[in-house]
């Protein structure tokens, strides 16, 4: 197993030089055609768990002198062994989602089932743990919406902040489906389960302390999303009658939940375009005369800048009105018909493309012109220098 660094410089070269780990060998090469620039190896036989904890020790205390790290095969060592346990994590924690969904079934289970599918191992969740009302409510307060109660106090202390977020209630979707006995260990620590997630899908290096607590991590939640499992199954398999889960509005939950995220995509696609002034600001630098000859200038001063159509600007502003509606294809209808209205405003500014191309017409026919006449004046010098010279002989 072998680690390697590179550094840049030999400011520590005579400190890093004296380490010598036991068991381990030690290489130092310089880079050829470099004049600093040298690289320290760091080798232990064989690729086991003990040789990955020599190396990330080692790690630790080579990288306290901020060098670049070339290869770390401990890391991939760690990475190795707990990428089929995040597999199988995601893996089960869709089933779950998949199972209480369709045990619930009220007819929206389908349709869940496919929107889920379609989301990322982030999205997921996002979906599970955040209470999107929770945030609204709070971006509301802090930013003192004019068309709130908040109106005008945008000055404010960190206690009373304090408060009112204290006065909120949170009610993220994974409350909403399963009972708040099972998979606890996921509930709590969602967070750690997504950086340690992130660390190894993105081959990113840890060491040994960081491995024992995701190891120990992901293996405590697989043992208890298995158990959840296998009580959604014995429960469905038991049940001589119409089962009635523990929490019987699974699918209203989640249509509710599925509406609330895609509204806030809207809402935040919404921002990212900014107010009409920009758009206008855009249109009059693509559209901007240029004063090559008076001719020119006569077209340019005919030619009308577009303007933003209020259906658009309306459209726009009732986005961030729309509320959830449990129904997800009531939202789907809304989505579509803001689409509908922006797809018409583009289809508005197509005609002012052919403006574009007749203003570059009218350049390159100007420059043609002006090119022309130089040539022109070109030809009469040169024959008024071979007249006066036919004068002299």
């Amino acid at each position: 197993m072998i680690h390697e660094y590179l550094f840049l410089t030999d400011e520590y070269r005579s400190k890093v030089e004296k380490y010598k780990p036991d068991n381990i060998t030690v290489n130092i090469s310089n880079l050829d055609n470099t004049q600093h620039l040298w690289v320290i190896t760091f080798i232990h036989q064989g690729k086991n768990e003990e040789s990955a904890k020599l190396l990330s020790d080692i790690h630790d205390d080579i990288m306290k002198y901020s060098p670049l790290v070339l290869s770390c095969e401990s890391s991939e060592y760690y990475n190795r062994i707990l990428f089929p346990l995040i597999n199988g994590l995601e893996r089960k924690l869709r089933k779950l989602l998949y199972l209480a969904a369709s045990i619930s079934g009220n007819g929206e289970a389908g349709k869940n089932i496919k929107e889920l599918e379609k989301k990322d191992f982030g999205e997921i969740f996002d979906l599970l743990f955040i209470d999107q009302k929770f945030i609204c409510d709070m971006k509301i307060r802090i930013n003192a919406d004019g068309k709130s109660e908040f109106s005008g106090m945008n000055k404010y202390s960190k206690s009373e902040i304090q408060s009112y977020l204290n006065s909120l209630s949170e009610c993220p979707l994974w409350d909403e489906i399963i009972d708040d006995k099972q998979v606890q260990t996921l509930r709590k620590r969602f967070r750690d389960v997504q950086s340690y997630r992130n660390d190894v899908m993105h081959a990113h290096n840890i060491n040994n302390m960081l491995f024992s607590k995701a190891h120990y991590l992901f293996k405590t939640i697989n043992r208890e999303l298995d158990c959840a499992i296998d009580n959604l199954i014995g429960n469905a398999k038991n049940e001589t009658v119409e089962f009635k889960p523990a929490k019987p509005a699974v699918n209203t939950a989640i249509s509710s939940a599925l509406a609330a995220m895609n509204l806030s995509i809207l809402e935040a696609s919404k921002s990212a375009m900014g107010s009409t002034a920009p758009l206008a600001q855009l249109l009059k630098q693509v559209i901007q005369p240029v004063p090559i000859n008076m001719a020119l200038a006569e077209v340019l001063k005919n030619i009308q800048i577009p303007t933003i159509q209020p259906a658009f600007v309306e459209a726009i502003q009732k986005a961030s009105a729309l509320q959830s509606n449990p129904e997800i294809e009531t939202m789907r209808k809304q989505m579509k018909q803001i689409d509908d209205l922006m797809r018409a405003y583009r289809k508005m500014l197509q005609p002012y493309r052919a403006v574009q191309d007749s203003i570059n017409n009218h350049i390159s026919q100007a420059r043609c012109s002006i090119n022309e006449e130089n040539e022109d004046n070109g030809d009469g010098i040169n024959n008024e220098k071979q007249a006066e010279e036919n004068s002299y002989e």
